[in-house]
């Protein structure tokens, strides 16, 4: 079991919070996102014991609005962050993260950008051919993260 602070609720809310559900003998929370469309979403366990999630968010898949979020559950706490963006790159939908911590000590977030769709295309029309890997790399737990590269 985490070591957190758990609360007990029949419905979840919004709100970050760490619930226990009874009947299923799990704690859940919906992380606190105001972006429409959010999923692929990625858990690390840091060394200090925050928890960070990242996941790709926007409007739809595929628009230039989408982008690489982040929530953090602090060791000890008992509610996750607000998700903030930390990709942003206009003219491409930035998707699918996976967080990796370096044996040096450094935390990677290595995502695909592909090339967004433009209002002459369809909202059906896949773009995943035009992706690009990409990496970023914190070397203060997720607190900042350098260029991508």
């Amino acid at each position: 079991m985490l070591n957190h602070p758990i609360l007990e609720l029949n419905d979840l809310t919004e709100d970050g919070k760490l619930y226990f559900n009874r009947r299923l003998g799990l704690v859940e929370s919906l992380l606190p996102c105001d972006l429409e469309s959010s999923h692929a979403c990625d858990l690390q366990e840091l060394p200090n014991g925050d928890l960070l999630c990242v996941w790709f968010a926007g409007s739809d898949e595929g628009n230039s609005d989408v982008s690489i979020v982040m929530s953090r559950l602090n060791a000890g706490s008992d509610a996750w962050t607000p998700a903030v963006r930390i990709s942003d790159d206009n003219g491409f939908s930035e998707q699918n993260p996976s967080l990796f911590l370096h044996p040096n000590g450094e935390l990677w977030v290595v995502y695909t950008a592909q090339r967004a769709r433009t209002g002459d295309e369809s909202p059906e029309f896949n773009l995943q051919y035009t992706s690009k890997i990409y990496r970023k790399v914190s070397r203060d737990n997720g607190e900042t993260w350098g260029r991508r590269r």
